[in-house]
This record gives C-alpha cells, sequence and structure tokens, in this order.
C-alpha cells in the first residue's frame, strides 16, 4: 500500500494515466515507457527502497526520519498557504465550500449499533485508541526506535514528543485535505475534464503539486511524501529481517555453520523482502485501479497494511493479562482472532456484498476476539497449576517483580 501510494502520487504528478484508467477510460499511449505507467513508477520505488535499505545503520534511519519529517511538515504547509493566499480564505470557508457542495458528506454521528455503517466519531476514538496500543505493544517498526533511547526516561520523552507531532500533523493534514477540497472546488476549471474534486479523493493532493504550484515546489514537496513512504517502508523491512536474522534463522540452523555472514545474511533478506513487498504493490494497484470497486487507501490499508496488527498485539496482551493462559490457549486464540480480521477486511470479496463492516473497527475486533479467546480457552484447557509464564505478567510487575505463589519459581526464571 505504501509503494502504491506514493507510485500514484508520482504519476499524478508528472501526469500519467492511473486516473485516466479508474474512470474506465483507454490507457494512455503518450508515456515514453509501454503500458501502465504507473507499474514503472512501482518498480521504480522498490528498487530505490531495495537499494536505500541496504545501508546504513539505526543511527542513520533515525536521522533520515528526522529530516523526513521537516520536509513532510513543510510539504504540508505549502498547499495550505498557497489556498489562503490565492483564494483569500481561511479554514470556516473551506468548511462552508464543502458544506455546500457535498451534501451527503455530513458530519459523522457520535455512535452507531449498527457496524456497517462507515464513519462515527466513535469509530474514529476506538480506531486511533487500538491502532496505537497494539503498534506500542507488537510492532518492531514502533518499539525499535524506544530502544535505540539511551533510557526509560529518554523513551518517554520520544513517545511524548511523537505525540505531540502525530496530533499536529493529523490536525495540518486534515486542513490541507479541506483547502484542497474547497479550492477544487471553487475552481473546477483547473481539474481536466470529467474530474471532481470530490470523486478524485486519493489524486487530488499529487494533482494539485503537479499543476498548480510554482516550478520545483511539486518536487520539493514529493520529495517528502516520497521520504515518508520510504521511512515506512524501511522500517518494516528491517524489523523483518532483524526479527528473521536474530530469533528465526540461529533456531534453524542449530549450530550448523553461517554461509554468509549475518550482515551480508541481513542485506540479502532486505533485497528479497523488498522485491517481495513491490510484487505486492501491483497487486494493490489492480484492485485500486479497477473502476468497478471504487475503494480508497483507507478502504485497502485493513486488507493489507493493518491485516495482522489486531492479533499480534493480542498475543502481548493474553501474555500480559491472562496469567492463567499458555500456548494451548494462545495460539488458537491467534488464529481465531486472524480469521475475524480476514473475513472483517474482505467481507465484501468473501460474501460478494457492496459493502463491509467500517474499516475503523478492523483492528479492535479482532484484537479483543483474540483475547477474549485465549481467556476462555484458558479456563478449558490451561489447569490452574504453575507455570514461568506467570511471573511476567502484569500482576506480577506490579507487585515488584516477585514471583507469583501459585506459579513458582524466581520472577527471572528463563523458561518464561
Amino acid at each position: 500500500v505504501v509503494i502504491y501510494a506514493a507510485s500514484m502520487a508520482l504519476d499524478q504528478v508528472k501526469g500519467g494515466d492511473s486516473a485516466a484508467m479508474t474512470m474506465g477510460q483507454a490507457r494512455s499511449e503518450t508515456g515514453f515507457l509501454p503500458g501502465r505507467e504507473i507499474y514503472w513508477w512501482i518498480a521504480g520505488v522498490g528498487l530505490f527502497a531495495a537499494i536505500y535499505m541496504t545501508v546504513g545503520g539505526i543511527q542513520a534511519m533515525i536521522w533520515t526520519d528526522v529530516l523526513q519529517c521537516v520536509l513532510l511538515l513543510a510539504g504540508v504547509l505549502m498547499p495550505i498557504g498557497y489556498v489562503v493566499f490565492i483564494d483569500h480564505t481561511g479554514p470556516a470557508d473551506w468548511w462552508r465550500t464543502a458544506a455546500e457542495h457535498a451534501p451527503d458528506h455530513t458530519s459523522p454521528p457520535l455512535f452507531s449499533a449498527n457496524i456497517m455503517e462507515r464513519n462515527t466519531i466513535a469509530w474514529f476514538i476506538i480506531n486511533n485508541f487500538f491502532w496505537t496500543i497494539c503498534t506500542h505493544g507488537s510492532d518492531q517498526v514502533v518499539l525499535q526506535r524506544y530502544f535505540s533511547t539511551a533510557s526509560r526516561s529518554a523513551a518517554r520523552r520520544s513517545y511524548l514528543i511523537n505525540a505531540c507531532v502525530d496530533v499536529s500533523m493529523t490536525i495540518l493534514l486534515a486542513l490541507a485535505g479541506l483547502a484542497l477540497l474547497a479550492h477544487y472546488l471553487r475552481h473546477q476549471n483547473l481539474l481536466p475534464a470529467g474530474r471532481t474534486a470530490i470523486g478524485e479523493a486519493d489524486r487530488l493532493f499529487p494533482y494539485f503539486l503537479g499543476h498548480q504550484l510554482p516550478a520545483g515546489c511539486a518536487g520539493l514537496i514529493m520529495s517528502a511524501f516520497i521520504c515518508d513512504a520510504m521511512q515506512t517502508l524501511e522500517s518494516g523491512v528491517n524489523a523483518i529481517t532483524a526479527v528473521v536474522t536474530n530469533d528465526i534463522v540461529p533456531r534453524l540452523r542449530k549450530g550448523r555453520p553461517r554461509i554468509l555472514s549475518e550482515l551480508a545474511f541481513a542485506r540479502v533478506m532486505t533485497v528479497v523482502i523488498a522485491l517481495v513487498v513491490t510484487t505486492n504493490a501491483y497487486f494493490v494497484t489492480e484492485r485500486s485501479l479497477d473502476a468497478n470497486r471504487q475503494v480508497t487507501l483507507v478502504d485497502m490499508m485493513p486488507k493489507f497494511f493493518n491485516l495482522i496488527v489486531g492479533p499480534l498485539a493480542a498475543l502481548f496482551f493474553i501474555g500480559m493479562f491472562v496469567p492463567r493462559s499458555t500456548s494451548r490457549s494462545a495460539i488458537p486464540a491467534v488464529f481465531t482472532g486472524l480469521t475475524v480480521s480476514v473475513l472483517w477486511s474482505w467481507y465484501p470479496e468473501i460474501f460478494h456484498e457492496p459493502r463491509g463492516p467500517t474499516p475503523f473497527l478492523s483492528t479492535a475486533v479482532p484484537c479483543l476476539t483474540t483475547v477474549v479467546t485465549a481467556f476462555i480457552l484458558s479456563l478449558i484447557v490451561d489447569g490452574p497449576g504453575p507455570h514461568p509464564g506467570r511471573n511476567f505478567t502484569w500482576s506480577a510487575i506490579v507487585r515488584g517483580g516477585k514471583p507469583d505463589a501459585a506459579a513458582g519459581g524466581s520472577s527471572d526464571n528463563p523458561g518464561a
């Protein structure tokens, strides 16, 4: 999804043919490359990512993330300033213009008992809460940044700074989207024939960058968004590589001599995973360019990017808050949660329905399902006897690391 989003933005700025194909038009034959131009952008982004991720270390990645954050902030502020300067309007005017031209897009309800209701305030809050706790409980992309700090107090400061930046960036992105929507609703003549501001939700921003800003500005802002895509991609691929190299391969090797050094193997793994992810981006592109589906990037995120976030984080919560649970109850619970996640996110395709449950509960429901299933199974298949994992649950930590009397053993039992 990340590679597709970056490639689509590049395609729009260059004036490619992805938008034409979403409206059922013939593919462009004006490009210098055969076939759909966005496919070549995907290949280029994937190749650059594979090379980029094989060099540098955690320190280099952290500092490039800082630079990328600065560029991204500049990229968001520039369109807002442009619309304010050109149209002499502000957020209140943008909201009024959007409401007048899109009466169907009313303010979402506070809550709905119908899970088919896509947008409610409650769904948004629940989604943000579970996304935060699930990624911080299981996602190495998030955790590796805290591990790179010098102390727990530094990690806490890092989290607070990250939270402030996230809130600020979310507000600015919302303002940028609202500003561009109002700008193109006021100036429909700036869009190509047959395209509307509301109908081109995913492509409006990159189109603005390529056609409205002065020469040179589009490249600067696009570099910011490409950097942000690379940041997400590099973090994910490097996290997978670290887990495979340090946790999986040593167990499979079982003392046999290495064919490659650890660093060489990690670089090979990085290239292989980057190529696999790039190949998957072609499948995502086909779904997005299908005029019959009408899906946005938000709709595709649960189907690909966030499919296992809930069940994976639930495994951590089970270990922390379900003292009785062992692998006998945890593993079936995770598979149950993963099944729920697939059914929830791919509901329209599996059951041949025009729409599915709200995508904003696609993390919360599988996560809660996994935890509840593990708790119930632990009462059935796990005995009340001691096991070393009890000494590492939340209740044991609150007691200051003292061993559970029912579990036996010391709190630093390596068998947990």
